[in-house]
Order: structure tokens, then sequence, then C-alpha cells
């Protein structure tokens, strides 16, 4: 067997293994904690992240879902209604359920990263004609694989600044 026949075998077996380990990794999957209530939902979102490395990576046809202790940051699927999940973002919590995501291949397996903020990490700013949210994490010791910044352009902004931004 050809060389290429084996590296085009390998590289369709990894995909196949990736998707199957992240199957659930769906923002419709995924359950409320106790006493969380949805706040709303963003259709019309875009949403930039920069990893503790310093590159950017642009997320279009977001889809954020706003609850009253989390923030999650979807995408839009391409064959579906199903949105892939890509950042929870903790927010409101004194005691947060879980830990952040403490390595690359836990954050490879599940295909999304828990990032630990508070409100005083939440900041508007304008970006040449546009408000946008920017969400630091609390910890301030970021390492190369995590999330150092999101930046998020709302659909609209009356919902963020009402429920987030007192």
């Amino acid at each position: 067997m050809p060389i290429h026949w084996i590296a085009i075998l390998l590289f369709f077996l990894g995909a196949v293994i990736f998707a199957i380990l992240q199957r659930n990794n769906f923002l419709e999957k995924l359950s409320l904690e106790p006493d969380e209530v949805i706040l709303f939902d963003d259709q019309q979102a875009k949403f930039k992240a920069q990893g503790g490395a310093g590159r950017w990576t642009m997320y279009p046809w977001g889809y954020i879902r706003v609850t009253n202790r989390r923030m999650f940051f979807a995408q839009g699927g391409i064959l579906g209604k199903r949105h892939v999940l890509r950042f929870i973002v903790r927010y409101d919590s004194q005691n947060p359920i879980g830990s952040p995501s403490e390595s690359p291949g836990e954050i490879l397996k599940s295909g999304r990263q828990e990032i630990f903020s508070d409100r005083s990490h939440l900041r508007w700013d304008q970006e040449k004609d546009k408000t946008i949210l920017r969400i630091f994490p609390r910890d301030e010791d970021i390492q190369w694989f995590q999330i150092s910044e999101l930046l998020l352009y709302p659909g609209t902004l009356e919902p963020y600044q009402r429920h987030l931004l007192h």
C-alpha cells in the first residue's frame, strides 16, 4: 500500500476518533445547574478569543446563551440546528462547580474551555464603530493553551447591559 494512502487512512481514522470524543459538545445537550435560569439568547453575536500564546481566533455565526451564572459561547453548525459549544464563562459564582480546564488534553477531549471570571472582569469597550464586551479570566496566570481574553460582538446591546453590567 502506498504511503499516501496510509496517510489518508490515518487522517480519516483521527477524524472519526475526534468526532466520537466530541459528540456531546453541543449547547443543546448541556444541562443547567440547580437554580440556574436562562436570561436570554443572542443569535447574531460574533466572538473572538485570544489564547495564552497571543494568537486571536474569530468565531463567526456565534450563538450566546446567558444565564444568571454562566455565559455559553457556541457556534452555529453548518449541517443543522445544533450549536457547537466553544467556551463556558462562569461570571457569577462564589463557589464554582468544577475547575478550569487544566490541560490541553482535557480541552481537546471535551471540545470546549471553561473560563472563571466575575462581573468586575466584564468590561464594555469600543472597537472602531462597534461596542464590544471584553471578558477576562479571574486568574492572571494563563498557560499557553488557555484563553486570556474573549471579545464579544453582541447582536443587541440592551440585554447584556441590563443583566450583566448593573
